[in-house]
């Protein structure tokens, strides 16, 4: 059974080491010597056969001295960092594993510590003991690090209970085995496959996890690309906006000398009815070839212009004030695009229905640039629905609409900011607030 054992703990190691390296890189990034797999692969191998060798020595001293070098080195020749942040969460690593195995041991009654004659005497318990410890770590670590919102493998607490039920009950499988005291002498192979299939359960439990970060991985390279594509369109219509209002103003301007010519022969003859009437016609089509500058942010820029002649065509009256202080570098363009896209579009949609829709749309600072703040007001008609805080839309494909808003709040609350929306007496408002960052105040 000692061989049994060693074989147990050579995965332990490599269990332990992989809990960690996965902990702290979904807290920093790694550095880009080990972008390629297989080189990550090699260093947890590596530090899982330091670790063997260590517990080989079975001096508690070296142990937890080696292990603490073994784990740091990990930490900060991996992966970027500033110094005290990769201290705090190796602190915070090393307390989950700790904790894991005390707790381990609480639930099992066994000893605090393991010789080779505990193992002797009853190694199934000792081999569950270690597996059960382990498999703890994980779940604990699963917890903590998809709990935080900043994080790429982010999860709900309600998704995060619904995986969370495979290791655990694994997990109660275990200790029930332990307290069992099943006598396991005659089985023989049964022992092993007992083991195995526990061993199995441990993995199985982690790629549950693995193919779920997987699948928010690829959903989310699916969210930025039909972003970007978004982005693209949006400034492709931009620029074809320049050269068009670029096309008219050659025009006006190849033809303002006949407008002049005819407007001084109708003064000459004292037909002010015809002056007033060209001078009228001047004025459509240099307001027809005008493009505003709401900012020096060439995307937000975009799609206010873009956002404006929308309005126009659909009769809507807009109004639209960016504080030249205000900024959005702290936000990527693709989040820019869906963030003022949906709420603009709403506002449109809603003050289209009313005899004289408008929209207006404010951007500014607060807190002496401490936070960035886009507020669009406008009226409506029809009656406001809500279930539960959330807003119900009106049109009749609920299932294709009415995700506006909640998009637009996940990723302002992704940024740290938040998203407010209210309505009174015909009238509806939404507040984005942003924090900037200090080093994004000092760049502007």
């Amino acid at each position: 059974m000692g061989e049994m054992y060693r074989l147990v703990q050579v995965f332990v190691c490599i269990f332990e080491v992989y809990l960690m390296f996965d902990f702290f890189s979904s807290f920093f990034p790694l550095k880009e010597t080990l972008s390629e797999k297989h080189k990550r692969v090699l260093i947890v191998l590596g530090s899982s056969a330091c670790v063997f060798i260590v517990n080989a020595l079975n001096n508690s001293v070296i142990n937890i001295t080696a292990m603490q070098v073994i784990y740091l080195l990990i930490l900060f020749c991996a992966f970027y960092g500033g110094f005290f942040k990769r201290i705090v969460y190796y602190v915070m690593a090393t307390a989950i594993m700790s904790g894991s195995e005390f707790i381990a041991i609480v639930l099992l009654s066994l000893p605090s510590d393991f010789s080779m004659s505990d193992i002797q005497k009853n190694p199934i318990s000792t081999i569950y003991s270690l597996l059960c410890a382990k498999l703890l770590s994980f779940i604990f670590f699963n917890v903590v690090k998809r709990i935080p919102k900043n994080t790429s493998n982010k999860m709900n607490l309600k998704n995060l209970m619904l995986y969370i039920v495979v290791p655990v009950s694994m997990m109660g499988i275990m200790i029930a085995i332990a307290y069992l005291n099943i006598d396991f002498a005659s089985m023989g192979i049964g022992k092993v496959l007992l083991i195995f299939s526990s061993i199995l359960a441990i993995v199985g439990s982690v790629l549950t996890f693995y193919v779920f970060d997987r699948y928010s991985s690829t959903t989310e390279r699916l969210r930025q690309q039909e972003l970007m594509i978004a982005r693209m369109e949006m400034e492709e219509r931009y620029y074809e906006q320049v050269e068009e209002m670029n096309q008219r103003h050659a025009s006006l301007i190849h033809d303002f000398h006949h407008y002049l010519k005819t407007i001084g022969e109708a003064a000459a003859e004292n037909h002010d009815k015809d002056v007033l009437g060209i001078v009228s016609e001047l004025k459509i089509q240099a307001a027809d070839t005008e493009t505003v500058i709401f900012c020096g942010h060439r995307l937000l820029n975009a799609i206010l212009n873009e956002k404006r002649k929308e309005a126009g065509q659909k009769g809507i009256a807009i109004h639209i004030t960016v504080e030249p202080e205000f900024m959005v570098r702290q936000i990527k363009d693709i989040d820019l695009i869906a963030v003022t896209g949906n709420l603009i579009d709403n506002a449109m949609e809603a003050a289209s229905g009313c005899a004289n829709g408008y929209v207006k749309i404010y951007m500014y600072t607060q807190n002496d640039g401490s936070f960035s703040v886009m507020k669009i007001v406008n009226n409506y008609k029809d009656e406001i629905r809500q279930t539960d805080g959330i807003f119900i839309t009106s049109k009749e494909d609920k299932r294709r609409h009415g995700f506006g808003i909640q998009n637009v709040k996940q990723i302002v609350t992704g940024y740290g900011g938040f998203l407010h929306s209210f309505y009174e007496k015909g009238v509806f408002s939404s507040l984005v607030v942003l924090p900037v960052r200090e080093d994004e105040r000092i760049k502007k």
